[in-house]
Formats: structure tokens, sequence, C-alpha cells
């Protein structure tokens, strides 16, 4: 059975590489990334994908017009953007830490918020997470 996958943090590594698969597998991806040039370049038309930051408003609004334009529903949503800071403890600054958690804390919470209208109760919600 077709679903309607929506995945963030597709600009490379997992993300890129599930938005492959599950369009392979016959599914419709909406790939959000900030970076939305290596989806696109794929030209598969089961993936759409458009520029979006999931800490703006705005790119989270984007979403869920398109959802409601052209889906309903959302049957699998995989949080995968992050954000990590390549510096010694000492040195990640009060402003480092807020840009951290906007991105994967509140950005996730977020989003989850904005979709779960959209999912049926079979639906479900991946969240990942590294280092």
């Amino acid at each position: 059975m077709k679903k309607n996958v929506l995945i963030t943090g597709t600009s490379r590594g997992i993300g890129l590489e599930l938005a492959k698969q599950f369009a392979a597998a016959g599914h419709q991806v909406l790939a959000l990334s900030r970076n939305d040039k290596p989806c696109a370049d794929l030209q598969l038309k089961n993936i759409k994908t458009f520029s979006c930051d999931i800490t703006l408003s705005d790119g989270i609004d984007q979403a869920v017009k398109y959802i409601k334009d052209n889906w309903q529903q959302v049957d699998i949503l995989i949080n995968n953007s992050g954000k990590l800071i390549h510096a010694p403890f000492k040195d990640i600054t009060a402003a480092m830490w807020q840009d951290i958690y906007n991105v994967n804390v509140f950005g996730v919470v977020n989003l989850i918020k904005a979709v779960l209208p959209f999912m049926p109760a079979t639906g479900h919600v991946i969240n990942i997470s590294s280092m």
C-alpha cells in the first residue's frame, strides 16, 4: 500500500537515502531540507522537495500547505534534521546551544504538532538523532 512519507534533513546521509528508498518502493515522499538540491537532482516523480528550515514557522507552514493541497494525510513522519556543533564543550556559547535546541528539539516538536492533525491512528513518527 502506497504511503505518504515526510522526511526532514534530506540533503545528505540517512535522510537522502531514506528518501531514495521510500521513493523506490513506490511511496510519495515530501523531502524537506534547507538544501533541497540533492533530492531535487534525483528527478523522481514521487519525491516533492522544497527548501525548508524547520526552525521557522514559514517553513512548517509551507509543508502543511503542501500536505493540505496534495495529500490530506501523512502516514510516516521521519524527523531526521539535526544540528551538531564541532567544538570543545567549554567553547560552546549560549547562542550555539540555543541554535542546537532550535533545530534538534523545538523544530522537531513544532513539525510534529503541525503534521499530527494529518496523521491517521495508524501513522508513525520516527525521530532520528546522533552524537
